[in-house]
């Protein structure tokens, strides 16, 4: 292996650790459960990647002359990070779905992982028959499926996001679902197709760039999603830290009781359906509700209130 391809897997992997530490600290600040879910997606991406990466590698330097040995040894990784790849797509699933405020229905909890059973299945199987036969083509075709299958899962999540945003009532938060799923949806394309047109060679420059494209992949949706959180979100410090000043704020503009409860769902960042869904009353309720907080206030969206209630809290501990 080149020095250079050794400096760029190690970018590569101190990249990929920098992804996971960046999204630990998100979910400490706003706790939120998509943003769980997105960390965990990352960590089974990090290590499915991590696997593939460091394990070929080895096969590569120490089963060079010993082409079975090295094809069985490949075998084995494929099988050690098959279960990285179904966590990897069913957290980044749930993430879509939290996301646009939905579950993930447990009927399909049960179909997708008795289905990665059956592939798991399949594989054995096709390892089976190159060991018997030495004929590793149902193996190589599995395999393939299986890519296709992955990315598959990975357009049609994002697609969903991408439909249910016109049901969320802020359109700047559309647009920015929207941006998300946009932004995943070339990314994961471009490195699928790169993936299929540059050959398969560890000591190769090129294959290097290609597994650095596969461990920065996440970062611009991962900054995207910071600057997204940072905008409609109020942090854990707001929530907890400073709750009692809250108080203040809703005495100062002459809040009712429930619109301080509606305030308190928006800093949440819950639209109005999920706040409506909350608190039991339609969403023409919810709306009137807010119709009044905004006229009090003075400010037009959820955005102003947000900053409102910040620089109220500011003024609070200055």
């Amino acid at each position: 292996m080149s020095p250079v391809s050794v400096i760029i897997y190690v970018f590569s992997l101190l990249a990929g650790f920098t992804a996971i530490i960046i999204a630990v600290n998100l979910f400490k600040t706003y706790r939120r459960k998509y943003i769980s879910q997105y960390l965990f997606f990352l960590i089974a991406y990090f290590i499915s990647g991590f696997l593939n990466l460091i394990g070929r590698n080895l096969v590569n330097e120490f089963c060079r002359q010993n082409l079975i040995q090295r094809t069985m040894t490949d075998n084995l990784i494929v099988l050690l990070g098959f279960p990285f790849f179904v966590l990897t797509l069913f957290f980044f699933i749930s993430f879509t779905r939290k996301m646009a405020e939905q579950d993930i229905p447990q009927l399909f909890m049960i179909w997708y992982f008795m289905a990665c059973l059956a592939v798991l299945v399949a594989l054995l199987w096709g390892i089976k028959i190159y060991i018997s036969t030495g004929n590793n083509r149902f193996l190589k075709t599995l395999l393939s499926g299986i890519n296709y299958l992955i990315l598959t899962g990975l357009l049609l999540s994002l697609f969903k996001l991408w439909l249910r945003s016109r049901w969320i009532f802020n359109r700047s938060k559309q647009r920015g679902l929207r941006f998300l799923a946009i932004l995943y949806i070339g990314l994961f394309s471009g490195f699928f197709v790169l993936f299929k047109l540059i050959p398969y060679n560890l000591d190769s420059v090129r294959y290097a760039i290609m597994v650095t494209f596969y461990f920065v992949l996440n970062f611009p949706p991962l900054f995207y999603f910071k600057k997204f959180l940072g905008r409609y979100f109020t942090s854990k410090s707001l929530q907890v830290e400073e709750k009692l000043y809250l108080a203040s704020f809703f005495g100062h503009y002459h809040m009712s009781n429930q619109e301080g409860v509606v305030i308190n769902l928006i800093l949440e960042g819950r639209d109005n359906l999920s706040i409506a869904k909350k608190l039991s009353i339609s969403e023409g309720t919810v709306k009137n509700h807010i119709y009044k907080i905004y006229k009090k206030v003075g400010i037009n969206s959820r955005v102003k209130l947000i900053q409102q209630v910040r620089d109220h809290l500011s003024g609070h501990h200055s």
